[in-house]
């Protein structure tokens, strides 16, 4: 599956939550994906739900939001993978 397809079912799957008004639930649906929400890291770059605003939740069902988290997820991977390769 690739990034956009991926984006497509993120952001359904959480626009349908927040249309159900279960914004707590879209929230730990990104956790989930090991997406951190948008706006809610803390000082220590810690998950706090708490954080995040309204417009911040809203990014949750947007598509371009999920697809760049998601792109930028990946290329994290990858870097982690390579580096661990080179420390051996």
């Amino acid at each position: 599956m690739n990034f956009h397809q991926q984006a497509l079912i993120h952001s359904g799957a959480c626009l349908a939550l927040l249309n159900e008004g279960r914004q707590k639930e879209a929230l730990r649906y990104c956790i989930a994906q090991h997406i951190a929400p948008p706006s809610c890291l803390n000082a220590a770059g810690q998950v706090d739900v708490g954080s995040v605003t309204g417009a911040g939740i809203e990014q949750l069902g947007d598509y371009g939001w999920w697809l760049k988290r998601l792109k930028i997820s990946a290329k994290r991977e990858q870097e982690k993978h390579r580096t661990a390769m080179f420390s051996v």
